[in-house]
């Protein structure tokens, strides 16, 4: 990459501050934005700086194994969360940190990594969307990246149905259905789908919403609809507006073919 890792992250995680607390106080459950093995100060020295992992460090194989691993005591609540609303979203983030600083430093993620890296996530700290938005790539490796929720694009075409409208100007849910939309122009527009929430995934900005509010909120602001992801009040719903519009504009319309397509 172009950018350079500071200095200081050719050592690992697991403490992603100089100045975090590394005591042995009683470990509090992974997403629980507490006090503990979670408590840490800013350096500002050093955007992140990586300590050396140590040879007791359980590696970690896959997406999978960590995902169960920060999910170990349930998927907990995490009340105005910055990067996700429960453990399980803010898991996928510190995922996506830890694949990062693993492809910048060539060091193996770690459950320990693992753990304080999810510290960050659930305290919103700032430091996790400069890592994201500075190292974390949206080509990972497909076998590390989880299935997008079929909820997404649920989200999606429901709202292209009850926003579109046919030649009389009558709502297009009132007469058709999903079933009613062309099978190679969907397929088309969830690979669109799919990519743009990887894409928001990786830099941390799924959190906040419902997957189908999600899917639901990308056709409306990509089309115009005067709608969307701008207009809820979340902190990253200007820059997901940004992307959303990246992408065209693409309604349903009825083809001669009496089925729907997106164009």
């Amino acid at each position: 990459m172009s950018d350079e890792l500071p200095a200081c992250t050719r050592f690992r995680i697991p403490a992603l501050y100089t100045g975090m607390n590394t005591n042995t106080q009683p470990r509090q459950p992974s997403g629980t934005p507490v006090g503990g093995q979670f408590a840490g100060k800013q350096n500002p020295e050093c955007r992140i700086d990586l300590l050396a992992s140590t040879p007791t460090d359980t590696v970690v194989a896959d997406h999978d194994e960590a995902i169960a691993f920060l999910m170990r005591d349930g998927n907990l609540g995490v009340p105005g969360g910055r990067y996700g609303r429960n453990t399980k979203e803010c898991a996928e983030v510190a995922w996506r940190v830890e694949q990062a600083v693993s492809a910048e430093t060539g060091e193996p993620i770690t459950r320990e990594s693992l753990d304080s890296t999810m510290g960050m996530v659930v305290n919103g700290n700032d430091d996790v969307q400069y890592v994201l938005d500075t190292y974390a790539t949206d080509d990972a490796d497909q076998d590390d990246v989880p299935p997008v929720p079929e909820a997404v694009f649920d989200g999606y075409q429901t709202a292209a149905l009850w926003s579109g409208t046919d030649e009389d100007g009558d709502p297009l849910d009132r007469n058709f259905t999903v079933a009613d939309i062309d099978e190679e122009s969907a397929a088309e527009v969830s690979d669109e789908v799919a990519d743009f929430w990887r894409k928001a995934q990786s830099r941390g900005l799924t959190g906040g919403w419902t997957p189908e509010q999600f899917g639901h909120d990308f056709h409306l602001t990509r089309n115009g609809h005067g709608s969307g992801f701008w207009d809820r009040g979340h902190p990253h719903g200007d820059e997901l507006t940004e992307m959303a519009h990246t992408y065209g504009e693409k309604d349903l319309v009825l083809g001669d073919d009496e089925k729907l397509h997106f164009e």
